[in-house]
Parts: structure tokens; C-alpha cells; sequence
């Protein structure tokens, strides 16, 4: 009996700490794309639209209109847009903290996940990570 391939053949295969890894890096990129829009001095972003709207250009600080227009692939990142699409659903408001706040979540967990020594605490900073 062949193998059912379910993957598009353009897919890549990731396994082991480099799996592991790219979930973190996921969530640190896009917390850092909406942190530096916090604040009285924060900064906006220009959005260009490829795809259906190509060329489209929208200029933004709002941390939901980004995460919005953005396409994740990573799933640590699409956590945190998540987080901040549901928050923006329930309050209307603090987005961006969200994102800035998970990714920090992430941040510390990613800390104590290069520290341990053994798989199981390795494996508790994964559960972690993902839950938040």
C-alpha cells in the first residue's frame, strides 16, 4: 500500500527544534510589527495590498487594521492575531496590547525553554507557549 500524500508538493517539511523554534519566532514577529505603533509616539505602518487589491495603499497605527491586513502562516502567530481579533470582537479596544502582551508571554516562556535540561520541562514551556 503507497503512502496518501496530504501536503501540497510545494510544502515544506519542518521537524524537530526547528519546528519548535519557528513557532516562537512567529509570535516575537508579530508582536514587534504592532508594538512600535503603542503610544502617544507610536509609529504607523504602511500597508500595501497584493493579490485582489494590489497596489492599494493604506496608511495605519491601529494594531487591528495591521493584524487584520496581514496573512500568517506561522501558528504562534496566527494565536496572537486571533487573541487580538476575539479582543477586538469582546472590548473594542487593546488589540495591540494583546499582541505586545502574548509576545512577551512568549518571550519568557522561549527563556526558560533555552534553560532546561530535560524534555519534559521542555515540553511544559511548548504547552505553555501554545496555550497563551
Amino acid at each position: 500500500m503507497n503512502p496518501v500524500r496530504i501536503l501540497k508538493h510545494e510544502a515544506e517539511e519542518v521537524k524537530a527544534e526547528t519546528a519548535r523554534l519557528s513557532s516562537f519566532v512567529g509570535a516575537v514577529a508579530i508582536g514587534d510589527l504592532v508594538k512600535s505603533t503603542l503610544g502617544p509616539k507610536g509609529m504607523d505602518k504602511i500597508l500595501v495590498s497584493y493579490g485582489r487589491n494590489e497596489g492599494q495603499v493604506m496608511i495605519t497605527n491601529d494594531g487591528a487594521t495591521i493584524l487584520k491586513a496581514v496573512g500568517v502562516d506561522n501558528p504562534a502567530a496566527k494565536i496572537l492575531v486571533d487573541m487580538s481579533r476575539v479582543q477586538d470582537d469582546e472590548v473594542g479596544d487593546g488589540t495591540t496590547s494583546v499582541a505586545v502582551l502574548g509576545k512577551y508571554l512568549n518571550d519568557v516562556t522561549m527563556t526558560y525553554y533555552r534553560k532546561s535540561v530535560c524534555k519534559k520541562e521542555k515540553m511544559l514551556c511548548l504547552c505553555l507557549s501554545f496555550t497563551l
